[in-house]
């Protein structure tokens, strides 16, 4: 559950607090749990998750509440229940009992069965019921059941939703203990001023909590489910309980620190892990030799950021400068000594970096493409350097459809993934491609081939930017369709959630590649594809059968984009049933198609082609439209209409041009065909003369079907009376 910002949440609870003052006052329910420190990552799913399984678990015990807030730091996990009942309800309960010839002798009596029955229940045995079921008649009976405390009822269901918690990784230190993502140090939980009691892996529940571990050690004791009161006895300890309270002081501290540079925090993602690594946040500012700033800008920054979680430094003019920002656990006396702390790991982290830089560029990035042999890529499909042998022949097949140096495109694929063996990149996973750009443009190589390198990669989330040049987004398409065809083929498709290859991401970065990198990639996808997997090694056990689960993998990516842009899911139904193809073709005609759909006619032009493909359903006509074998006016007169037009239908369609060929049909067919179908009946019993008036429906929908849009598949709305 995505927790609020700390204003919100004490608006949301004195509105919820003003509204039960008015009725009956009800309990709030808070719970804590203290544990050794949490990865960050795992923090923000796993409050999800407890949010959830609060909010479930209370409904299905008959308690209710009026939301379920988060907290967190890494030392606990926070959820805050409002507005918990005291006790359950009382229900009305129906029990079945033993069946009736059992419950009852042949006059009607209780036997002993039905007076033990009604023993069980508290009732008294004539208020026993006789009903019929599925399985025959059965004995059934009501009984009052009493609600229970639910400080009584949490207790019970505490520990279970406790141990549902997911993480990524969890740990088991008790023999037979629930697992979780670090030990228990403490369990909080109170339903107004009482303890809700449990016990999880030796830990019993109560009302203690913890300080800060170095700055304010001990318990600190909670009286009652007031979140306020809770979150300021933390703060009183050197804790910020509430998340964005914690992300918001950092903000603003570090950005105070950069305004005297003319710039500002733009590092969302670091800014977020360190919210989760710290309990009560400071700034330090520190700096490091200006030699190092040699390096590529990139190496720079990510031996800050990724192994020291540091905030680089930029002037106003974008230039790095030899400074950092770290956030501290400790307070501003403490600075000194950890500044030079930092300081002194991270010049040992950006020695490294230079000396990784220097061994790297004494050898050209080319002759590291034949050390690709010793990385596998994947088990079925070979090596780093098979791959690259593909991309590089899906680089020519692509480089050439969009009118590009195919040399180029070639020698780009070629060492695009040649820096993976570089020692930078084996120590800086994330700057993969990056380094590439980087000694491709130290060894005086082509620029559009280094920039190519670096943007292969791109886009790698929806968030990201597609690649900016060509020869980049020629290359980029290479890796993608390699990866999505070699791994369907290899019978590694994605299935549910799972998608360990990243398929998902692939097809998407593909679609994405086409539609808005602005370049002329005149790409027919099914082609692409059955180049791509006439690359692939032999004996993969899904080969035969992948290309046509491919397509329609891609085109279930492109439905999700598409209507995430805000097209019509009917009008995308419509064009899709023509096939992919083109994909610049594809929104062109889904563009038109949505233009079109506002103009007057088009519902007329949608019932021509609905009508008929309705005559067409279950019935398969065979052969050409014979001329000899059209009796009626009607029907000649369509077949001329399709023999005047069709041409002109296809040229426009060909060329790209949907709304006027749309225009061209509806003026040919809608009249006469709405004629055809008032005067002319289709089903007569010469089977000569009822396949031809087929074909010659069939061959009327076809011309727009086939080359525009499906338009059977377009929902109309409905009419007001």
């Amino acid at each position: 559950m995505r927790e609020r910002s700390g204003n919100s949440l004490q608006s949301n609870r004195q509105d919820a607090q003003r509204s039960t003052e008015k009725t009956t006052a009800m309990p709030n329910l808070l719970i804590e749990i203290g544990t050794e420190e949490i990865p960050a990552g795992y923090i923000e799913p796993a409050l999800a998750d407890l949010a959830k399984l609060i909010a479930d678990g209370l409904a299905d015990a008959r308690l209710s509440c009026d939301g379920v807030e988060t907290a967190a730091t890494p030392r606990r996990l926070v959820a805050f229940a409002l507005n918990v009942p005291e006790r359950q309800p009382d229900v009305n309960e129906e029990v079945q009992g033993p069946p009736a010839k059992v419950a009852f002798d042949a006059d009607g009596n209780p036997t002993k069965a039905a007076a033990g029955f009604a023993k069980k229940l508290g009732i008294d045995p004539s208020a026993i019921e006789m009903r019929e079921t599925a399985r025959g008649s059965y004995a059934f009976a009501r009984r009052l059941v009493p609600g229970e405390a639910a400080v009584t009822v949490l207790g019970e269901m505490l520990p279970g939703i406790i141990a549902g918690v997911r993480f990524p990784k969890s740990m088991r230190w008790v023999a037979g203990g629930i697992t979780f993502a670090r030990p228990f140090r403490t369990l909080l939980a109170l339903l107004g001023d009482e303890v809700v009691e449990f016990e999880i892996n030796g830990v019993r529940s109560g009302r203690i909590t913890k300080g800060h571990p170095f700055l304010s050690p001990g318990d600190v004791q909670i009286a009652t489910a007031d979140f306020d009161a809770y979150r300021k006895a933390l703060a009183g300890r050197h804790v910020i309980v509430n998340i964005g309270e914690r992300r918001e002081r950092i903000r603003a501290r570090i950005n105070a620190v950069l305004a005297d540079y003319g710039s500002k925090l733009d590092n969302e993602p670091l800014l977020n892990e360190v919210t989760h690594l710290v309990e009560w946040p400071n700034i330090i500012v520190g700096g490091f030799d200006e030699s190092y700033l040699r390096l590529p800008d990139e190496v720079t920054i990510a031996a800050m950021a990724e192994h020291q979680r540091y905030f680089d430094v930029h002037d106003a003019d974008g230039r790095l400068l030899p400074k950092f920002i770290s956030v501290s656990n400790r307070l501003d006396e403490h600075a000194g000594t950890v500044r030079e702390g930092n300081e002194r790991v991270l010049a040992a982290r950006l020695s490294d970096a230079e000396f990784f830089w220097q061994e790297d560029s004494a050898t050209p990035l080319s002759s590291k493409v034949a050390l690709l042999e010793g990385v596998v890529f994947q088990e079925k499909l070979g090596t780093y350097l098979d791959k690259a042998g593909r991309m590089v022949e899906l680089a020519g097949f692509i480089g050439k459809a969009m009118g590009l140096d195919t040399k180029l495109c070639a020698e780009c694929a070629e060492l695009a993934k040649a820096d993976l063996v570089t020692q930078m990149v084996k120590e800086f996973p994330k700057l993969q491609g990056i380094m590439g750009r980087e000694y491709a443009a130290n060894d005086g190589g082509d620029a559009e081939v280094a920039t190519g390198s670096a943007e292969h990669y791109q886009p790698r989330g929806a968030g990201d930017s597609t690649p900016a040049a060509a020869v980049g987004a020629c290359v980029a398409l290479a890796d993608k369709l390699d990866s999505l065809v070699g791994c369907f083929c290899a019978g590694l498709a994605p299935t549910g959630n799972r998608d360990p290859y990243a398929l998902r991401r692939h097809a998407l970065g593909i679609i994405r590649i086409i539609l808005e990198t602005g370049y002329d990639i005149p790409l027919d996808i099914g082609n692409a594809v059955e180049f791509s997997k006439s690359l692939l090694p032999g004996g993969l056990e899904e080969a035969e059968r992948s290309e046509d689960r491919i397509l329609a993998f891609v085109a279930d990516r492109l439905r999700v984009y598409m209507i995430g842009k805000g097209y019509r899911y009917d009008l995308f139904d419509a064009v899709i049933a023509t096939g992919l193809g083109d994909l610049r073709d594809f929104r062109s005609r889904l563009d038109q198609l949505q233009r079109i759909a506002e103009e007057p006619g088009w519902e007329e032009l949608v019932t021509v082609v609905q009508r008929t493909a309705n005559i067409l359903k279950n019935v398969s006509p065979e052969g050409e439209v014979d001329a000899k074998l059209l009796e009626e006016p009607e029907e000649r007169a369509v077949a001329e209409l399709l023999a005047a037009n069709r041409e002109e239908v296809l040229a426009l369609a060909t060329g790209g041009k949907y709304i006027e060929a749309s225009r061209v049909y509806a003026e040919a067919f809608v009249e006469p065909v709405h004629e055809f179908f008032d005067k002319v009946f289709v089903n007569v019993d010469d089977a000569a003369v009822r396949n031809n008036r087929l074909l010659l429906m069939k061959s009327v929908n076809e011309l727009y079907a086939q080359n525009i849009a499906d338009l059977a598949k377009v929902v109309m709305a409905e009419k007001s009376e």
